[in-house]
């Protein structure tokens, strides 16, 4: 399964820690649904599922100056957002 976290949720010098914990596992940027209301660029970890998982955990619960980041996961060939991690 393939994660994902929204690229403006990383950058900004109030979010450089959270950028300082993705870095390590940045895999490319891509495009998601792009006709839907909370399109954007996104940035693929690059890790195996448990790290991800860990750090899209970490990134939830993280509440930052403009709240927790939006994560995504790849199910079924399409992007889904991740609310809680299992």
């Amino acid at each position: 399964m393939e994660y994902a976290v929204r690229l403006a949720d990383l950058t900004g010098m109030e979010n450089e820690y959270r950028c300082m914990l993705v870095r390590p596992v940045v895999g490319e940027t891509v495009e998601i649904d792009k006709g839907a209301f909370d399109a954007g660029t996104v940035v693929l970890l690059d890790c195996p599922e448990e790290r991800a998982k860990a750090i899209i955990h970490f990134l939830l619960k993280d509440k930052g100056k403009k709240g927790p980041a939006r994560c995504y996961k790849r199910e079924n060939g399409r992007w889904k957002a991740i609310h809680a991690v299992d």
